[in-house]
């Protein structure tokens, strides 16, 4: 897997949890600095703790289905892809309580885990095509605390809109990295 992949995998997976600090954004009144380092920092850890736990859950199984892995991998970045895309075409009223978690800690530490889960399925995937897991998962970890930085602040100034476009662009980005990992795959076996 070349850089320029793990960093667009990177940014793919941490649309999620930028959609959800969009939200948090939009609904405080004015965002603190040490609020918003706080949300980075959570998000960031948690989405990179994630592949890595499923990578191994992915490495224990990779023995078992090495012959197709990588439609294994290109059916999870594509069930992921359209999971984002149909979590930023839904309507507003229907995702309003899950983007925007209540404040404190606990709500904030479940939404992460929540937005994290996709990159625990990207991370069985990463186990298969026998990528560094320590270098995604630190560009997972760094983007999404980057982009939940940003989040905050945009979403006190844009609102909840630039999040849903965020999860469709995130979805369309890991759909095609699952369809370069097939090509690739393909091309050489022929």
């Amino acid at each position: 897997m070349s850089g320029g992949t793990v960093w667009a995998l990177a940014l793919g997976m941490s649309m999620d949890a930028f959609a959800a600090s969009l939200a948090q954004g939009a609904r405080a009144q004015r965002p603190h600095w040490r609020r918003i380092a706080a949300t980075a920092l959570l998000f960031g850890a948690v989405e990179a703790a994630m592949p890595v736990l499923g990578w191994l859950a992915g490495r224990a199984a990779h023995h078992i289905i090495a012959d197709w892995d990588h439609w294994v991998a290109f059916g999870l970045l594509w069930f992921l892809g359209i999971r984002m895309m149909c979590g930023g075409l839904r309507p507003d009223h229907k995702q309003e309580t899950a983007a925007m978690p209540a404040n404190g800690i606990w709500p904030m530490l479940l939404t992460a885990v929540g937005t994290g889960i996709d990159s625990m399925v990207a991370g069985v995937g990463l186990a298969f095509l026998q990528a560094d897991i320590v270098a995604a998962a630190l560009a997972i970890g760094t983007v999404t605390a980057l982009m939940c930085a940003c989040g905050m602040v945009l979403g006190h100034y844009c609102g909840r809109k630039a999040g849903k476009r965020a999860e469709i662009c995130g979805g369309l980005m890991l759909m095609g990295i699952g369809a370069a990992i097939l090509s690739q795959h393909l091309r050489g076996l022929a």
